[in-house]
């Protein structure tokens, strides 16, 4: 029983979070920049990311060794190569594509995860766009930010979110509340605010969060 309980919350917070989100496709992010960029004055970075996905029609080998190619050039010859994966780890980042085919298109997803507070989300969305380049289809960016709160600055942070964000919906979740919204240039975006026993923590994405809590 409890464990059908944990099935329908996540169901019922995945829906919640999914209605409505759509992938932004505009390198235009600057609300969601700026949100971010004083968020970050005011409580400690953790981590942010890009999440890339896209179709083609190239055959999935071939796609494959483009995006090898690029990995290469951009991150060097230390890269690990799967049957349908390439990853790239170092003590600032971790990068990783998956390539699947499904009638006759290839799809792409690249994760690139950062923990250098001096790259933001617009570096890492460009360090993707060479690899991806302008051959490819129904490109999606998704983008996020974590941070731990400060407790000393809660209240800013609050008020932060307040002047940037409308059309609030919060729900309350075990550990904490997880919200979507838009921002002043229509970007949607939804917000988790977590408690651990190590402190607590705030992550926002655009459109949807793609990273665990």
């Amino acid at each position: 029983m409890k464990k059908l309980l944990i099935i329908i919350s996540f169901i019922i917070v995945v829906s919640f979070l999914i209605i409505g989100a759509i992938p932004n496709q505009d390198k235009n992010i600057d609300e969601f920049n700026k949100l971010t960029t004083e968020l970050i004055k005011a409580d400690n970075f953790l981590e942010n990311g890009v999440r890339v996905e896209y179709t083609t029609k190239n055959n999935i080998n071939a796609e494959y060794d483009l995006v090898k190619n690029d990995f290469i050039k951009i991150f060097g010859e230390n890269i690990n190569l799967l049957d349908n994966s390439i990853e790239y780890s170092d003590e600032c980042k971790e990068v990783k594509a998956v390539f699947w085919n499904k009638n006759d298109t290839s799809y792409i997803r690249i994760d690139y995860l950062n923990k250098n507070k001096n790259i933001e989300v617009m570096e890492i969305r460009n360090i993707l766009a060479e690899i991806i380049n302008n051959k490819k289809e129904k490109v999606k960016y998704f983008d996020f930010v974590k941070l731990k709160i400060i407790e000393e600055e809660k209240d800013d942070t609050k008020e932060i979110i307040r002047n940037y964000m409308k059309n609030e919906e919060f729900l309350e979740v075990e550990n904490g509340i997880i919200g979507k919204g838009i921002l002043k240039d229509k970007t949607k975006i939804n917000v988790g605010y977590m408690q651990y026993a190590k402190g607590e923590y705030l992550i926002i994405g655009t459109p949807v969060i793609f990273v665990t809590y």
